[in-house]
């Protein structure tokens, strides 16, 4: 295979378009959290936040990283009859993991007082484990385009939803209509999928998945793990406070979404160079870092109203680097990931990964918030995170000096 840079060639194209459709999911997104904070209040906010982490959570866990091995799949190897069986699974492990996390959040006094409070979050969780196995396989299709236009009309619908529960005056309204939305437009999601012939068991699916499965513990621990320790350690309405701003300054955080969206299916038929691509990366990280750093003082009291006046420079600019750690590392665990052999080294690498980013994150945001406060926090994440993009790198050069010697 020869090897790439990461720049506007073919691939670098797909990304920026994929990029654009981001900007205007991550700006809807903005929208919903502010209309969220100024019309249900700074506790509420948090509480939504705290669901959202979550489900999000549960779905890691339920969907086994599914999402990404269909999205690395042969255009053959994807059967209505394996998605089916995917999704019959997909139902018993949601409901498994849902009653885990919630009695995990009841223990530790977590949840927050609001009805039906399990079943929101079975339904949504379920809802997002769907959507995105369905969203890789069109990403196998590579159909990228289409599949991260779904997750805008998810954002659009939403909001229209969330407009209706301000009408009602009724917040426990606004977490059904995430589920409400999520999966009505999985019905139509999987109408677009074009299927295969090739049949795989779903034994060997679940083998190949599992380096999947740490990648996606790798990625979305990092945004979650944090919400749920300032809850546990301070309470909803700082969790709010501590949302609103790292939701603005997470603008940065686009290209970490937008990065695996393309390039777990690119690097798994061709070879980019991991140092020079960085470069590239950071060429247009560093000026919107700077920017962001720079008008989030401004735009956040503004937009969000006067709960969130109070303006802690250190926290702004911890978060700022934390975010652009996350995106450097996205793109080294990407690469790696879309390489990726199934062996025991780079399997053991992938899950001393997943460990950094629940047990070692999870403890140091604990200590940390419960020492300094919310900047605790994105300190806690950029550490665990300088520590992530190492291990890739040395993931990456061992994996590539693996494959040398076997050829």
């Amino acid at each position: 295979m020869q090897i790439k840079k990461l720049s506007l060639g073919k691939t670098g194209k797909i990304i920026s378009k994929v990029f654009l459709v981001n900007i205007l999911i991550v700006a809807i997104g903005l929208l919903t959290n502010i209309v969220i904070a100024r019309f249900f209040g700074k506790e509420n906010f948090g509480i939504y936040m705290y669901f959202f982490s979550i489900t999000n959570l549960i779905y890691i866990f339920a969907s086994f990283g599914l999402a990404n091995t269909f999205a690395k799949f042969n255009l053959n190897e994807l059967t209505k009859t394996l998605l089916k069986k995917v999704i019959s699974l997909l139902v018993l492990s949601s409901f498994i993991f849902s009653v885990a996390i919630y009695f995990f959040g009841e223990y530790l006094n977590l949840n927050p007082n609001i009805k039906l409070f399990f079943w929101l979050v079975l339904l949504y969780s379920f809802g997002v484990s769907l959507f995105n196995i369905l969203g890789g396989s069109l990403r196998c299709l590579e159909k990228f385009k289409l599949a991260i236009k779904f997750s805008l009309y998810n954002r659009i619908i939403l909001i229209l939803l969330i407009l209706f529960a301000i009408l009602l005056r009724n917040f426990w309204f606004v977490l059904l209509a995430m589920s409400i939305a999520i999966i009505s437009l999985s019905i139509y999601e999987f109408s677009k999928i074009k299927f295969g012939v090739k049949n795989i068991s779903i034994k060997k699916l679940l083998l190949i998945t599992f380096p999947f499965f740490l990648a996606l513990i790798n990625m979305h621990s990092m945004y979650h793990i944090d919400r749920i320790s300032i809850n546990y350690v301070l309470d909803f309405a700082q969790l709010g406070y501590f949302s609103a701003y790292s939701n603005f300054i997470n603008i940065l955080r686009i290209g970490a979404f937008t990065i695996p969206f393309v390039m777990i299916t690119k690097s798994s038929r061709q070879k980019y160079m991991p140092f020079k691509s960085i470069k590239k990366l950071l060429i247009l990280l560093l000026p919107i870092a700077l920017l962001i750093g720079l008008i989030t003082p401004f735009i956040v009291p503004f937009l969000y109203g006067s709960e969130f006046v109070d303006i802690n420079y250190y926290l702004i600019w911890s978060m700022v680097v934390s975010s652009a750690l996350l995106v450097i590392y996205s793109l080294i665990n990407s690469i790696f990931l879309g390489e990726h052999t199934s062996n025991k080294t780079t399997n053991i690498i992938l899950g001393f990964d997943a460990f950094l980013s629940i047990c070692v994150n999870l403890i140091l945001n604990v200590i940390l918030i419960s020492n300094f406060g919310l900047i605790g926090a994105p300190v806690a994440t950029a550490i665990v995170l300088l520590g992530k993009i190492f291990l890739n790198l040395f993931g990456l050069k061992f994996s590539r000096s693996r494959q040398d010697l076997i050829t």
